[in-house]
């Protein structure tokens, strides 16, 4: 039996560093670089463990998203049909 937290039913809001790359796809040296760079918050309760927010590593994963033509495409008839009225 493992003891992921997915097979037992257990959704965790805090990750530790081997969680956060695994959840994330990161290297670990990457977010050791993001957290240097103030790019992603990160809680250290013991002044040494780095410990993340599921929130924080949602709002960082999804930042900058790229629009589709289709999007970008409604969003110009939207802006014509508007500066005509």
């Amino acid at each position: 039996m493992t003891n992921k937290a997915s097979n037992v039913g257990i959704v965790k809001d805090i990750f530790n560093m081997s969680e956060t790359v695994d959840y994330t796809g990161l290297a670990k040296s990457t977010i050791y670089k993001l957290v240097h760079n103030r790019a992603i918050p990160c809680h250290k309760p013991n002044g040494k463990l780095l410990y993340f927010r599921k929130e924080d590593l949602d709002n960082y994963l999804t930042r900058n998203r790229i629009k589709p033509a289709s999007e970008i495409e409604e969003e110009a008839v939207n802006y014509l049909t508007n500066r005509e009225n």
